[in-house]
């Protein structure tokens, strides 16, 4: 069977970071996240992949064609029911498989779906703690929060598993699928900063994560597109 393949964005009406994550680059502004996406990559994916943007509650208007409004939080502290949200919402849409991506993400989709595996969980290795039942803490990997990969049999498991206490997704992620046996299948072209050492490094990377504002200018001005971004 041919996968059934969803590039999911997940997207915040306003960027409310919780305080212990604000920081030079995490500001609680209005997003402009989504537009700078769809002027630098996702439009130009229209055609070979399906691409949606993710929100939680809290619109004032009605959802654009390709956007979903959950009824989840929209705030930091919301991420890891809303990422699930999603992973049930590709599952009711008939989806095999989900690229779960940040906002601030550009992904190359051409490069990206010629590298797709027909694995359940692929990404960027990290370890770090989870909480579990606010007494303990377990050690597990997890996948790089802005750019992996789910199988439809991934996110079934996430979707029926209970929430673990942390409010990061990824490692909320790696946390249900260690639990449910499902490894993590390395990646080592899927996302990287644009820093100079990661840019460096002897990668083919296929996406990046464009968190700092020079970043961005490199690709507003690589794509001839005005100035999105708020100080």
């Amino acid at each position: 069977m041919e996968p059934r393949i969803l590039f999911a964005v997940v997207t915040c009406h306003r960027r409310t970071y919780a305080p212990e994550a604000q920081h030079h680059i995490h500001k609680n502004l209005e997003n402009t996240h989504v537009e700078w996406v769809r002027k630098t990559w996702s439009d130009a994916a229209a055609g070979k992949v399906d691409v949606r943007f993710f929100y939680g509650t809290g619109g004032t208007r009605p959802p654009l064609p390709d956007e979903v409004f959950l009824d989840v939080g929209d705030d930091y502290y919301s991420l890891v029911p809303k990422v699930r949200a999603v992973f049930q919402w590709a599952l009711d849409h008939g989806y095999t498989h989900i690229l779960k991506l940040d906002d601030d993400v550009y992904a190359n989709a051409d490069k990206t779906l010629v590298g797709f595996q027909d694995v359940d969980y692929r990404g960027t290795l990290r370890e770090g703690q989870v909480s579990v039942h606010g007494t303990s803490e377990l050690t597990c990997k997890y996948a790089c929060g802005p750019a992996y990969w789910l199988s439809g049999r991934a996110m079934q498991a996430i979707v029926d598993s209970p929430l673990p206490e942390t409010p990061y997704e990824d490692r909320a992620t790696g946390y249900a699928l260690t639990l449910a046996g499902i490894p993590l299948t390395e990646s080592n072209d899927l996302m990287t900063c644009l820093c100079k050492d990661c840019l460096t490094s002897p990668r083919k990377y296929i996406q990046f994560h464009v968190e700092e504002p020079a970043w961005r200018e490199r690709f507003l001005q690589k794509h001839g597109i005005r100035q999105l971004w708020l100080p």
